[in-house]
């Protein structure tokens, strides 16, 4: 009987000590998961969570943006931080942003130092200068298409895809722009032109999308090269002086200097674009702006923010 007893007691003891371990072990478990939980806004102070980002001071509040849709994203390519948001997978127009599209084709599929001759159906495009006849390399054509935003060099782009077709267009052009994005997942894409110019059914697409199309631009440096030109001296092939071209993104000419490049857009359906690609603490941070009144201002407006309202010291 006095066996017995030990026994029981023994039993006991370790019956308590084991609960004490497992409800200690799922009190650890519980502060662990509840760390990685976005923070409560209502907290009046910085808080701790485990992530690759900065930390969020929720006792400063959210700027008043504008624009139809918004999205400031920090990133490494792999992990994605939203900093801000605003109906990011909202259908909106979105201009000469679609020339980054027509960019990412042309690098897949043309050789730089090609020719191409500037058609009576590109010349109608703008009045950007160029002239049916006139013959000009593919790489300064994208320099043309991306920095000075010229309707009539992504159209002359996107034509010689189709070069061997009597009955020259850009539709075959516009159609791998199209299967380009669901390839990348921009489900949420269409393309309707490689210029970004209003039409009957113009571009669209959503900041989340247009989020996966940079990350994906990012492994190609001519890009960003380009993007980060601020004037530019075009030539036509056989090496004659055509004009000097400026960056339409007026942010290159400011004091910030970590710009890797950016791209602007602007049509009465879509408003004023803009994207740009920041370098954040080895990281890229990108802000995507589509629908605004002002989008250099809402843009400057966003990057001060994020720098007040986010702890850039402390990682965890």
């Amino acid at each position: 009987m006095k066996n017995k007893k030990t026994v029981i007691r023994i039993f006991l003891i370790a019956f308590i000590i084991t609960a004490i371990w497992v409800a200690n072990y799922i009190i650890k478990a519980t502060n662990e998961l509840a760390s990685i939980v976005e923070p409560n806004p209502n907290n009046p102070y910085i808080e701790y969570y485990k992530s690759f980002v900065p930390l969020r001071d929720w006792t400063i509040s959210s700027p008043d943006i504008t624009a139809k849709g918004v999205l400031v994203t920090l990133t490494d390519l792999e992990n994605d931080k939203f900093l801000f948001e605003k109906d990011p997978g909202k259908q909106l127009h979105i201009a000469s942003i679609t020339k980054l599209m027509t960019a990412l084709i042309v690098l897949e599929e043309y050789n730089l130092n090609e020719e191409i001759i500037i058609s009576e159906e590109a010349f109608l495009q703008d009045n950007f200068g160029f002239y049916p006849g006139e013959t000009y390399k593919v790489k300064d054509l994208l320099y043309s298409a991306l920095i000075g935003s010229s309707n009539t060099a992504a159209y002359a782009l996107a034509e010689k895809r189709n070069l061997y077709n009597y009955d020259k267009t850009a539709e075959p052009f516009v159609l791998k722009m199209n299967q380009k994005a669901k390839e990348l997942g921009m489900n949420k894409t269409y393309f309707s032109n490689p210029t970004g110019l209003d039409s009957n059914q113009s571009n669209y697409s959503t900041t989340k999308d247009l989020l996966i199309l940079t990350k994906n631009l990012i492994n190609y440096p001519i890009i960003w090269e380009i993007l980060s030109t601020k004037e530019f001296t075009l030539k036509t092939s056989d090496g004659a002086f055509k004009k000097e071209i400026t960056n339409t993104n007026e942010l290159l000419f400011g004091e910030n200097n970590n710009i890797i490049g950016g791209k602007t857009g602007y049509t009465v359906k879509a408003g004023k674009c803009l994207l740009l690609v920041f370098e954040k603490d080895n990281y890229y941070l990108i802000t995507i702006i589509l629908g605004s009144s002002d989008h250099f201002g809402e843009t400057k407006t966003l990057i001060n923010w994020i720098n007040q309202a986010y702890n850039w010291q402390t990682w965890i």
